[in-house]
Protein backbone atom coordinates (compact mmCIF):
# COMPACT_ATOMS: atom_id res chain seq x y z
CA UNK A 1 0.00 0.00 0.00
CA UNK A 2 1.39 3.43 -0.88
CA UNK A 3 0.66 5.88 2.02
CA UNK A 4 2.19 8.82 -0.23
CA UNK A 5 4.09 10.06 -3.09
CA UNK A 6 5.02 13.04 -4.68
CA UNK A 7 6.61 13.51 -8.17
CA UNK A 8 8.63 16.00 -10.04
CA UNK A 9 9.31 16.67 -13.97
CA UNK A 10 11.58 19.34 -14.22
CA UNK A 11 12.60 21.31 -17.42
CA UNK A 12 15.45 23.12 -17.67
CA UNK A 13 14.52 26.69 -19.11
CA UNK A 14 16.37 29.74 -20.11
CA UNK A 15 16.32 32.07 -17.17
CA UNK A 16 13.20 35.42 -18.80
CA UNK A 17 12.71 38.37 -16.90
CA UNK A 18 8.56 37.62 -16.86
CA UNK A 19 9.68 34.46 -14.86
CA UNK A 20 10.65 36.12 -11.81
CA UNK A 21 12.05 34.67 -8.48
CA UNK A 22 9.27 31.74 -8.58
CA UNK A 23 11.25 29.80 -11.36
CA UNK A 24 14.47 30.22 -9.08
CA UNK A 25 16.52 28.44 -6.74
CA UNK A 26 21.06 29.47 -6.17
CA UNK A 27 24.41 31.00 -3.63
CA UNK A 28 26.35 33.83 -2.39
CA UNK A 29 30.08 33.43 -4.35
CA UNK A 30 29.72 33.59 -8.32
CA UNK A 31 29.34 30.80 -10.52
CA UNK A 32 27.98 28.74 -7.39
CA UNK A 33 24.13 27.70 -6.14
CA UNK A 34 22.37 26.80 -2.99
CA UNK A 35 19.11 26.08 -2.02
CA UNK A 36 17.28 24.11 1.17
CA UNK A 37 14.19 22.75 0.05
CA UNK A 38 11.24 21.26 2.81
CA UNK A 39 7.97 19.79 2.01
CA UNK A 40 4.86 18.17 3.80
CA UNK A 41 2.12 16.21 2.69
CA UNK A 42 -0.61 15.87 5.49
CA UNK A 43 -3.68 14.13 6.21
CA UNK A 44 -5.98 16.67 5.96
CA UNK A 45 -5.55 16.65 1.73
CA UNK A 46 -3.21 19.80 2.57
CA UNK A 47 0.24 19.91 1.59
CA UNK A 48 3.09 22.62 1.55
CA UNK A 49 6.50 22.92 -0.10
CA UNK A 50 9.29 25.97 1.15
CA UNK A 51 12.68 26.47 -0.09
CA UNK A 52 15.00 28.92 0.32
CA UNK A 53 16.50 30.08 -1.85
CA UNK A 54 20.32 32.31 -2.48
CA UNK A 55 20.52 33.72 -5.52
CA UNK A 56 18.22 32.79 -9.27
CA UNK A 57 19.23 29.18 -9.83
CA UNK A 58 19.00 29.15 -13.43
CA UNK A 59 21.88 31.76 -13.97
CA UNK A 60 24.76 30.86 -11.17
CA UNK A 61 26.60 33.96 -12.52
CA UNK A 62 24.14 36.23 -10.85
CA UNK A 63 24.59 37.44 -7.67
CA UNK A 64 23.94 36.81 -4.09
CA UNK A 65 19.95 37.84 -3.76
CA UNK A 66 18.57 35.80 -0.82
CA UNK A 67 15.01 34.79 -0.63
CA UNK A 68 12.07 31.71 0.05
CA UNK A 69 9.37 30.71 -1.83
CA UNK A 70 5.85 29.64 -0.23
CA UNK A 71 3.68 26.77 -1.67
CA UNK A 72 0.30 25.60 0.13
CA UNK A 73 -2.04 23.60 -1.42
CA UNK A 74 -5.54 23.45 1.15
CA UNK A 75 -7.89 20.61 1.17
CA UNK A 76 -9.90 21.74 -1.73
CA UNK A 77 -7.20 22.11 -4.23
CA UNK A 78 -6.35 26.15 -4.19
CA UNK A 79 -2.87 26.53 -4.41
CA UNK A 80 -1.30 29.58 -2.95
CA UNK A 81 2.44 30.67 -3.99
CA UNK A 82 4.45 33.63 -2.13
CA UNK A 83 7.90 34.94 -2.22
CA UNK A 84 9.96 36.58 0.85
CA UNK A 85 12.86 38.35 -0.09
CA UNK A 86 15.00 39.64 2.32
CA UNK A 87 18.22 41.64 2.77
CA UNK A 88 21.66 40.28 2.54
CA UNK A 89 22.08 41.08 6.32
CA UNK A 90 18.89 39.18 7.06
CA UNK A 91 20.33 36.22 5.85
CA UNK A 92 22.32 33.41 7.43
CA UNK A 93 23.56 29.63 7.45
CA UNK A 94 25.44 27.88 9.34
CA UNK A 95 28.30 25.75 8.56
CA UNK A 96 27.47 21.76 9.08
CA UNK A 97 24.17 21.91 9.97
CA UNK A 98 21.01 22.85 9.06
CA UNK A 99 20.25 26.38 11.03
CA UNK A 100 19.02 29.01 7.63
CA UNK A 101 18.00 32.26 8.53
CA UNK A 102 16.02 34.27 6.04
CA UNK A 103 14.74 37.85 8.39
CA UNK A 104 11.95 35.73 10.23
CA UNK A 105 11.99 32.51 8.58
CA UNK A 106 14.17 29.81 9.28
CA UNK A 107 15.07 26.25 9.38
CA UNK A 108 16.90 24.60 11.67
CA UNK A 109 17.95 20.50 12.22
CA UNK A 110 19.85 18.22 13.76
CA UNK A 111 19.49 15.09 11.34
CA UNK A 112 16.82 13.62 13.72
CA UNK A 113 14.35 16.74 14.21
CA UNK A 114 14.15 19.70 12.05
CA UNK A 115 12.32 22.53 12.94
CA UNK A 116 10.89 25.37 10.46
CA UNK A 117 9.04 28.51 11.14
CA UNK A 118 7.86 30.41 8.14
CA UNK A 119 5.77 33.86 7.84
CA UNK A 120 4.78 36.21 5.48
CA UNK A 121 2.94 39.42 5.06
CA UNK A 122 0.68 37.87 2.95
CA UNK A 123 -0.74 36.01 6.03
CA UNK A 124 0.98 32.88 4.87
CA UNK A 125 2.92 31.07 7.30
CA UNK A 126 3.77 27.52 8.93
CA UNK A 127 5.51 25.85 12.37
CA UNK A 128 6.30 22.58 11.52
CA UNK A 129 8.68 19.57 12.99
CA UNK A 130 9.79 17.06 11.20
CA UNK A 131 11.30 14.00 12.51
CA UNK A 132 13.18 11.55 10.72
CA UNK A 133 11.56 8.13 9.87
CA UNK A 134 14.28 6.77 7.41
CA UNK A 135 18.19 7.03 7.29
CA UNK A 136 19.44 10.11 5.80
CA UNK A 137 21.67 10.16 2.41
CA UNK A 138 24.34 10.92 0.28
CA UNK A 139 23.17 9.67 -2.98
CA UNK A 140 25.97 7.55 -4.62
CA UNK A 141 27.96 7.76 -0.95
CA UNK A 142 29.29 11.52 -1.93
CA UNK A 143 26.03 12.71 -3.09
CA UNK A 144 27.92 14.32 -5.51
CA UNK A 145 28.03 14.95 -9.70
CA UNK A 146 31.09 16.10 -11.92
CA UNK A 147 30.17 17.18 -15.48
CA UNK A 148 33.86 18.16 -16.56
CA UNK A 149 37.00 16.06 -16.31
CA UNK A 150 38.48 18.09 -14.02
CA UNK A 151 35.68 18.08 -11.40
CA UNK A 152 35.20 21.93 -11.28
CA UNK A 153 31.85 21.78 -12.38
CA UNK A 154 29.73 19.92 -9.73
CA UNK A 155 26.61 19.63 -8.21
CA UNK A 156 25.75 18.15 -4.45
CA UNK A 157 22.64 16.57 -2.96
CA UNK A 158 22.03 15.85 0.70
CA UNK A 159 18.61 14.02 1.28
CA UNK A 160 18.44 14.63 5.13
CA UNK A 161 14.88 13.32 5.48
CA UNK A 162 14.35 10.88 3.01
CA UNK A 163 10.97 10.44 4.98
CA UNK A 164 9.74 12.28 8.40
CA UNK A 165 6.52 12.32 10.24
CA UNK A 166 5.48 15.86 10.46
CA UNK A 167 3.28 17.93 13.25
CA UNK A 168 2.38 21.68 13.46
CA UNK A 169 0.37 24.10 11.96
CA UNK A 170 -0.06 25.88 8.28
CA UNK A 171 -1.37 29.42 8.16
CA UNK A 172 -3.72 30.41 4.87
CA UNK A 173 -7.04 32.03 4.57
CA UNK A 174 -6.73 34.13 7.53
CA UNK A 175 -6.98 30.96 9.81
CA UNK A 176 -3.96 28.68 10.85
CA UNK A 177 -4.81 24.89 10.79
CA UNK A 178 -3.22 21.84 12.57
CA UNK A 179 -1.63 19.53 10.36
CA UNK A 180 -0.27 16.18 10.72
CA UNK A 181 1.74 14.13 7.92
CA UNK A 182 4.79 13.28 6.02
CA UNK A 183 7.68 15.15 4.85
CA UNK A 184 10.96 15.10 3.41
CA UNK A 185 13.83 17.47 3.00
CA UNK A 186 17.07 18.03 0.95
CA UNK A 187 19.90 20.44 0.29
CA UNK A 188 21.26 20.80 -2.74
CA UNK A 189 24.24 22.95 -3.86
CA UNK A 190 26.84 23.09 -6.90
CA UNK A 191 29.49 25.35 -9.33
CA UNK A 192 27.29 24.58 -12.43
CA UNK A 193 25.26 26.68 -15.05
CA UNK A 194 21.81 24.46 -15.08
CA UNK A 195 20.78 26.07 -18.21
CA UNK A 196 24.36 25.20 -20.17
CA UNK A 197 24.90 21.29 -18.20
CA UNK A 198 21.09 19.66 -17.63
CA UNK A 199 18.19 19.37 -20.38
CA UNK A 200 15.90 18.12 -17.92
CA UNK A 201 15.11 16.33 -14.38
CA UNK A 202 12.46 13.99 -12.93
CA UNK A 203 12.04 13.02 -9.42
CA UNK A 204 9.38 11.15 -7.42
CA UNK A 205 9.37 9.80 -3.76
CA UNK A 206 7.14 7.26 -1.85
CA UNK A 207 6.51 5.55 1.23
CA UNK A 208 5.41 1.94 1.09
CA UNK A 209 4.58 -0.05 4.17
CA UNK A 210 8.10 0.29 5.87
CA UNK A 211 10.10 1.29 3.07
CA UNK A 212 11.07 4.53 1.33
CA UNK A 213 12.00 5.21 -1.86
CA UNK A 214 13.84 8.28 -3.40
CA UNK A 215 14.14 8.08 -7.18
CA UNK A 216 16.14 10.56 -9.78
CA UNK A 217 17.19 10.90 -13.66
CA UNK A 218 19.00 13.59 -14.74
CA UNK A 219 19.21 14.55 -17.69
CA UNK A 220 22.11 16.25 -19.51
CA UNK A 221 22.30 18.84 -22.05
CA UNK A 222 22.73 18.21 -26.06
CA UNK A 223 26.40 18.89 -25.38
CA UNK A 224 26.63 16.12 -23.09
CA UNK A 225 24.85 14.21 -25.30
CA UNK A 226 21.26 14.25 -23.34
CA UNK A 227 23.67 11.31 -20.86
CA UNK A 228 21.27 10.20 -17.98
CA UNK A 229 22.20 9.88 -14.66
CA UNK A 230 19.78 7.66 -12.42
CA UNK A 231 19.75 7.89 -8.62
CA UNK A 232 18.16 5.20 -6.31
CA UNK A 233 17.52 4.98 -2.44
CA UNK A 234 15.88 2.20 -0.81
CA UNK A 235 15.68 2.11 3.16
CA UNK A 236 13.55 -0.47 5.36
CA UNK A 237 12.49 1.21 8.57
CA UNK A 238 14.48 3.89 10.32
CA UNK A 239 17.59 2.43 11.80
CA UNK A 240 20.64 2.97 9.44
CA UNK A 241 21.87 -0.99 10.23
CA UNK A 242 18.32 -1.72 8.54
CA UNK A 243 18.78 0.52 5.21
CA UNK A 244 19.18 -1.32 1.80
CA UNK A 245 21.00 1.24 -0.96
CA UNK A 246 21.96 0.71 -4.15
CA UNK A 247 22.92 4.45 -5.48
CA UNK A 248 24.23 5.39 -8.88
CA UNK A 249 25.32 8.89 -9.98
CA UNK A 250 27.32 8.95 -13.55
CA UNK A 251 30.03 11.05 -13.98
CA UNK A 252 29.62 13.47 -17.04
CA UNK A 253 32.21 14.68 -19.18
Amino acid sequence: MVTHHNSVNMKVWPLRQNLGKMASVLIQPPNTFEWWYIEGIFDDGSNAQFTFFTKPWMESSLPFDPYLVITITTPNGTTFNNVVSVSKDQFSAARGEANVTMGKNWLRGNLSTYELHVESRNGYGANLIFTRAAPSTRIGETGINYFDPFLTQKGGWFIALPYAKVQGTLTYNGQTHQVQGNGYHDHNWGTFDYNKVLDRWYWTRAHIGNYTLDLAMRVASSFYNYQQSPAFYLAKGKSPNRRHQTPYCARIG
